[in-house]
């Protein structure tokens, strides 16, 4: 079978013929060809051959298959594949597939990407996702996403990470929030930053965070 042409018709595929494909034959299927790969098809796929997928196979993902992905296919996705992975199509993992992407992958988003995340998946952030940011990720950061972070996620931003954040997106943190900050983050805490802090946000000032402003 010819994998490259539309001899072999993905739309006729079977679940259970997709999860017995090689990995190394599954990527000779072209981007249409996998894109016509219904959602019950492509739940089959285990994370080796989610991983072994080409970056024109994850470009062509449907908002469809995206929904479909489950957790442990999440978990198989690679540095080389996030690049390819469209914001609309990211933004439609479920949030438990989210919090499956490695860390490394996490960090390899761009900022476009990383501004498309639903509320839901930022709260879903796990620490080592978190601690992975880096700040050209997250100067796009929206005041919703911000809000939506758990107070250990942003706890776990680097320094520089927790310093590109936008005035918009800081004046959206809590007062618990702010009251979980780590002193590094405070130390980061930018000029721009600290003229935006309400008067709600500062009630949440400790003591061993003052001392670093």
């Amino acid at each position: 079978c010819d994998w490259s042409s539309d001899v072999c018709s993905s739309d006729l595929l079977s679940a259970s013929q997709t999860a017995a494909i090689e990995s190394t034959d599954l990527a000779q299927i072209t981007a249409d060809a996998f894109a016509a790969l219904t959602t019950g098809v492509i739940s089959t796929l285990s994370g080796t051959q989610v991983g072994a997928l080409t970056t024109d196979q994850v470009k062509a993902l449907t908002t469809a298959q995206a929904v479909a992905l489950t957790s442990v296919q999440a978990a198989g996705v690679t540095t080389v594949q996030t690049g390819s992975l469209e914001s609309g199509d990211l933004n439609k993992l479920t949030t438990s597939a989210f919090a499956a992407l490695q860390p490394g992958v996490v960090a390899t988003l761009n900022g476009t990407q990383v501004g498309a995340l639903t509320t839901a998946q930022v709260a879903a952030l796990t620490t080592a996702q978190a601690a992975s940011l880096s700040g050209a990720q997250l100067t796009g950061l929206s005041t919703a996403q911000a809000a939506a972070m758990e107070t250990a996620d942003l706890s776990s931003l680097s320094a520089s990470a927790f310093g590109a954040i936008g005035t918009t997106a800081f004046g959206g943190l809590s007062q618990t929030q702010v009251s979980k900050l780590s002193e590094a983050e405070f130390a980061a805490l930018t000029t721009a930053q600290a003229s935006v802090m309400s008067a709600d946000q500062a009630g949440g000032v400790t003591t061993s965070q003052a001392v670093k402003l």
